[in-house]
């Protein structure tokens, strides 16, 4: 029952790696706006774990008839736990952002910029937001103290694996720098926001919570529009 044992390993794991490798490939080359991948994507691999369920059932109820014992965890094979270490080790890679928008208030008190970001949870696991911190830079402009979470998700928010989330990040403004960026970037131009100084701090759930992962949201880049 070897080979057969691989080939239902290889129809459940084949399908879940293609489906990350279509969110990495969209993410890397930023497809943001290519719904269609991000569709194929999502539908790839949530029919893998929807197969999954039967097939490892069928191959518990082989080593059954082979041992006459069954396997010490029908749910949680090797290879399974393999793919959660790789997941909790590599988890900065296993959260994609599909779509991004943002918003300049530049005419208020304390101007801001407001960042929506909808990301994606790639990962087997339930992921929990702890803290964000750091600085944004943009037109060589570092940002006003570190960006916060604004709307309905924030500290203590969790995300579930493969679920669709939008993450809003506000960023306000030092004095002079509205001035300075609508010099530099008149609208229709392209502008560019640099987030590799900020962390976002995420635990995963049934985990150690002291124990934290840092996720990215990239250098996003938006259209100024117009005034």
């Amino acid at each position: 029952m070897g080979w057969k044992s691989r080939l239902i390993d290889i129809a459940i794991i084949g399908p879940l790696q293609y489906g990350a490798a279509l969110l990495e490939t969209w993410l890397l080359r930023q497809f943001i706006h290519d719904t269609m991948i991000r569709d194929v994507a999502i539908a790839v691999c949530t029919l893998a774990i929807i197969v999954a369920v039967p097939l490892l059932v069928i191959k518990g109820s082989w080593r059954t008839k082979r041992t006459g014992t069954p396997p010490k965890s029908q749910a949680s094979p090797g290879w399974l736990e393999e793919i959660a270490e790789q997941d909790r080790n590599q988890l900065r890679s296993r959260v994609f952002v599909i779509d991004k928008s943002f918003a300049m208030e530049f005419d208020r008190a304390n101007p801001y910029i407001t960042f929506s970001f909808s990301i994606i949870n790639a990962s087997v696991f339930t992921i929990e937001l702890v803290s964000i911190d750091g600085h944004m830079r943009t037109v060589g402009e570092i940002m006003k103290d570190a960006p916060e979470f604004v709307g309905s998700v924030g500290v203590g928010s969790r995300i579930e694996r493969l679920a669709n989330t939008i993450l809003e990040v506000r960023q306000f403004l030092l004095p002079g720098a509205v001035e300075r960026i609508k010099e530099q970037r008149p609208p229709g131009s392209t502008i560019n926001f640099n987030f590799n100084q900020v962390g976002i701090w995420v635990t995963i759930v049934g985990d150690d919570p002291a124990t934290q992962h840092q996720v990215s949201l990239g250098n996003p880049q938006f259209t100024v529009p117009p005034q």
